[in-house]
């Protein structure tokens, strides 16, 4: 089979996905590593498997060893929570109560270690300490967080805690669960040197810190991505999807109640189930507009409307009803990123481009999901990497919006284009219809045009219209002597000055045939035109039309004016008559003159004529 650029592309995206989901494992390795350079020894150990456990009390040092040595406590295993071995009771459904672990250890007892407790999340609060073997009234109290009695106050999360003990003895821990349905380990707590929690830390923070960055940026980017084309929900979508995810991650933290205080234990452990539940049908959302149609229409709103329901249910539900359905949350996660994968799985056979690429990261997705419960559940490993497997997802789908977007954009300009082209050439074929070739003055059609259009808004605000029309005399002279060449630049050099004569913006100057052009001058009074007319007939008497060096020709031209309001009654017709005739008594009257009439006696207007 040939190997193509798109295997080569679909290869080199599985090395990057292995690299990423190997990422937490190599900078887990490089903090233990830092730390045995740092350390003459080095010690960790992750405290999950089998513990002594005792419900409803907290045991004293000297109970618990006592309790050891008798073997009359339970072994519960670890993480686990209080509901999978203790039995069902009615008037506490969700387990609300006390109880105390122990564990024997064998700390090392070499001086120079210092070695932390890190307690990344024991619901609600907790008490340690560490009890020598066979020596009670010699226990040390470890760590306290939050309440043990009293009102309800939930402990800080991902908390170290120095460990002052060495050799063999009992960690006893006293925990209090009042608020949430879980209670017990939610993560196996552990045991190391100072040097290798400080590097975790260190690691932790970059490591979160660099999600949070690459989510903010992929929340404005894909909220600018909407703002460039607004009817595509895709980037919208995204953009929120990251929001929640990036939720997701302060709230799994302990920013919040860093922030905030412990008080909001109760609001962050909402939004981190909030996030649970909706980041799943956003992205599927996202991915049917992306690649229509992914499935469905039912099984798509059905999926969003149970997602918008058990998003409503985490924000009003009590804290412990709400806390309960855990695993409901993550199961429809789960069933939803399937339901993604199966419409994937059809947009392949289908050949849809970028299906083959989002597969990829959905299996990532899934990878990454069974990572974290595994690490969960073993303490193999601290650092969760399912919202760093979301984020690759969604920077893949941003990368599909955004090339969309700017295909997108880039048509729009195109067609943006085409429409300016299309309209100039619109304009200069209408410019061409209107204009005359050899003058470039407003034809005879364009002067019709004008005409009816001046008459009628004369007509409606009852203000003067007047005509000039006028003619090159003795034209047909030019035209047998010096030729129709000759002719033809005697109009062409008269049209220009006609069109660099001085005119207000709604006046027109009309070539209205052969050597004869006219003048519409809106609301403009006889005497006002005759003005207007004998400016233009002195100025061509006086001025050569053909100025060349070795050649100089001088015309007149003949004017007649007629002016009317159309309130006296007088028609659009009878005007242009009217100034037909004036024109004629021009040349009867000796040529290059103006000669003007009203086309009508108006008693507003008295009959004018000049020469």
């Amino acid at each position: 089979m040939e190997f193509s650029r798109s295997h080569l592309k679909a290869l080199l995206f599985v090395a990057l996905v292995a690299c990423v989901a190997a990422a937490p494992f190599f900078v887990h390795f490089l903090g233990k590593s830092s730390a045995r350079n740092t350390a003459n020894d080095s010690y960790e150990q992750v405290l999950d498997g089998e513990w002594h456990f005792a419900w409803g009390e907290y045991l004293s040092p000297a109970a618990v060893l006592e309790a050891l040595a008798a073997n009359t406590l339970d072994v519960v295993s670890t993480p686990s929570t209080w509901a999978s071995h203790l039995p069902h009771d009615s008037a506490n459904p969700y387990n609300h109560g006390i109880a105390t672990y122990a564990r024997e250890l064998h700390l090392p007892e070499d001086k120079d270690i210092s070695l932390v407790l890190h307690v990344e999340r024991i619901p609600e609060a907790y008490e340690v300490f560490w009890v020598p073997k066979g020596s009670p009234d010699a226990a040390i109290r470890i760590a306290s967080e939050g309440n043990l009695t009293g009102p309800a106050k939930a402990a800080y999360v991902d908390l170290s805690h120095p460990v002052n003990g060495s050799g063999k003895g009992v960690l006893l821990i006293h925990v209090r669960k009042d608020v949430l349905a879980w209670g017990g380990f939610f993560n196996p707590p552990r045991i190391t040197t100072s040097e290798i929690d400080n590097v975790n830390r260190k690691l932790q923070r970059i490591f979160d810190g660099f999600w949070t960055g690459c989510l903010f940026f992929a929340v404005f980017q894909n909220f600018y991505l909407f703002s460039l084309r607004r009817n595509d929900y895709a980037p919208l979508l995204l953009g929120n999807a990251a929001l929640i995810v990036m939720l997701h991650l302060a709230a799994s933290s302990n920013s919040l109640e860093v922030i905030f205080g412990t008080g909001v234990h109760v609001l962050r452990t909402r939004i981190e189930l909030l996030a649970t539940v909706t980041v799943g049908p956003i992205l599927l959302l996202t991915i049917r507009y992306l690649i229509p149609p992914l499935i469905g229409p039912v099984l798509m709103w059905t999926i969003v409307g149970f997602g918008g329901f058990a998003g409503i249910f985490i924000l009003a539900a009590p804290a412990d009803l709400m806390s309960y359905y855990l695993l409901v949350y993550e199961a429809f996660l789960i069933l939803v990123f399937l339901v993604m994968g199966y419409g994937l799985g059809r947009a392949m056979l289908d050949g849809k481009q970028g299906a083959t690429t989002l597969m990829l990261a959905l299996v990532f997705i899934l990878s990454a999901a069974v990572h974290d419960i595994i690490a969960a559940e073993t303490g193999s490993t601290q650092y969760r990497i399912t919202a760093m497997a979301i984020f690759v997802f969604m920077a893949l789908c941003t990368l599909f919006v955004g090339r969309k977007v700017s295909i997108a954009i880039s048509r729009s300009q195109m067609l943006e284009e085409e429409k300016e082209m299309l309209k100039k050439l619109h304009s200069d074929a209408v410019n061409s219809a209107r204009r005359d070739h050899l003058t470039g003055l407003l034809n005879r059609q364009a002067f019709d045009h004008e005409f009816t259009h001046a008459w009628r808004a004369s007509n409606a605000k009852v203000e003067p219209l007047s005509v000039v029309l006028f003619d090159i005399d003795h034209f047909k002279q030019v035209n047998d002597t010096y030729g129709h060449p000759m002719g033809d630049r005697v109009l062409k050099s008269l049209a220009d000055r006609l069109a660099d004569f001085p005119m207000r913006r709604h006046d027109r100057v009309c070539r209205y045939g052969g050597e004869e052009f006219a003048l519409i001058l809106p609301n403009t009074l006889l005497e006002d035109a005759l003005l207007v007319a004998e400016k233009i007939r002195e100025d061509v008497a006086e001025t050569p039309v053909i100025d060349d060096p070795e050649f100089a020709l001088s015309v007149t031209c003949s004017f007649g004016v007629a002016c009317t309001i159309t309130a006296s009654g007088c028609s659009a017709e009878s005007l242009l008559e009217r100034a037909d005739e004036a024109l004629y008594a021009a040349k009867d009257q000796g040529r290059n003159c103006v000669n003007g009439v009203y086309s009508l006696q108006h008693p507003q207007f008295p009959d004018i004529s000049a020469t």
